[in-house]
């Protein structure tokens, strides 16, 4: 079992002034994608700003949100997106559902509570549940919060959407005026990332769910395949579970260097345990792999 991985660097900023500082070491196994997803997220919260990233299941999208919320914690809003109740997708008003039912639990509310079908009345209630979050903490008044958040001294707050694919134009457009530090939404510029599988509509032109506008903003816009797993990151992922038989670890990567099989982390940890199964408490070797994969 190789050591955990050690986090790298990361730029933060403290009441103005940035430093750098080192993560603690956790269970998750830092391939490129997964630093690449972090840095992402990370600049996108400290700048406020917006990023969009898509790419195929299975790279590892996810496990970098929840790794990252977990991080900064109060200061990161995930949000699920829901299948639209149309096919062009999920629109503003149950965007903001989302986000107001988040909210309702950092604040402790009843989840279970009627959500509004207005975006007037959704907007100020999550208006008032980040004040509510966030203006104790930061110790200000609430215009002082408002002001110091526009000079860029007030706190940062990040909304994430994961399933971002399932977003329509609209509800995307209707999210920018969130990010407006002049004059935002939400009293607070927040920044968002939007991260979504390859359906999620990117390109130029009229199919695109991201406007001009949006795009002109765009701290990231980043899109990624199974490509961007190396073979060095599915030796990360094998020996993390426990593999560490040189001709074991490279036989499942080239099972998964052919062409046919995408580079799915889900399918590798699948394969992986098969292996195990078929080892029975003994050490996986590379004639198990094979004896695994033929089955």
């Amino acid at each position: 079992m190789p050591d955990k991985i050690a986090k790298p660097n990361y730029w933060r900023k403290n009441m103005g002034v940035v430093e750098l500082v080192q993560k603690p070491a956790t269970e998750t196994v830092s391939t490129s994608v997964h630093r690449l997803l972090f840095s992402i997220m990370e600049e996108t919260h400290f700048e406020r700003g917006i990023s969009v990233v898509s790419g195929p299941y299975g790279i590892g999208k996810t496990t970098a949100i929840n790794e990252f919320a977990s991080e900064y914690g109060e200061s990161c809003i995930v949000v699920k997106v829901p299948n639209g109740a149309t096919r062009s997708g999920a629109g503003a008003v149950a965007v903001m559902q989302q986000i107001e039912l988040a909210l309702r639990e950092m604040t402790k509310r009843p989840l279970d509570a009627q959500s509004s079908h207005t975006r007037y009345t959704l907007q100020q209630k999550i208006r008032s549940y980040l004040l509510e979050v966030f203006e104790p903490r930061w110790g200000h008044f609430r215009d002082d919060l408002i002001e110091k958040a526009k000079s860029g001294d007030g706190p940062e707050i990040t909304v994430i959407f994961d399933e971002a694919q399932r977003l329509n134009r609209e509800a995307i457009e209707s999210l920018r005026d969130w990010n407006d530090r002049h004059r935002p939404t939400m009293l607070l510029p927040l920044g968002l990332i939007f991260i979504g599988n390859p359906e999620f509509a990117l390109s130029e032109g009229t199919d695109s769910v991201l406007t001009g506008a949006v795009r002109s903003r765009l701290t990231h816009f980043e899109q990624l395949e199974y490509s961007n797993l190396s073979n060095a990151d599915l030796a990360l992922v094998i020996e993390a579970k426990g593999i560490s038989d040189k001709g074991a670890v490279a036989a499942i990567i080239d099972f998964f260097s052919q062409s046919r099989v995408k580079r799915d982390l889900r399918q590798v940890n699948s394969v992986i345990r098969k292996c195990q199964l078929y080892a029975d408490g003994a050490s996986v070797t590379a004639e198990i792999v094979r004896n695994t994969l033929n089955q």
